[in-house]
């Protein structure tokens, strides 16, 4: 905390302030505590998300346990076309046939 709350950003004149953009560099000195931070968020990967399968198969699971494998085949049929769906653009206008 001691480090983080001495974090000192580097200053301008008036004169550099009216002819260079304003400085966001931080002043390099007692920055471990930092350092470290920066290594540690940066070195967990980003959260996998489930597929479509793994989110179907999920959802049948109850269904298959009590015995209704009808049923839960027919639930997973439609939970895969909806999500086949979902990559489909939107349908504007009636429908031909």
């Amino acid at each position: 905390m001691w480090e983080l709350m001495r974090t000192r950003r580097q200053t301008l004149t008036a004169q550099q302030l009216l002819s260079r953009n304003v400085s966001e560099a931080i002043i390099a000195k007692d920055e471990h505590a930092r350092d470290c931070m920066k290594y540690v968020l940066m070195s967990h990967p980003e959260p996998t998300l489930k597929t479509a399968q793994q989110l179907a198969a999920e959802a049948v699971a109850p269904l298959a346990q009590q015995g209704d494998l009808t049923s839960a085949a027919i639930r997973y049929k439609q939970m895969m076309e909806e999500a086949e769906r979902g990559n489909e653009p939107p349908r504007i206008g009636r429908r031909r046939f």
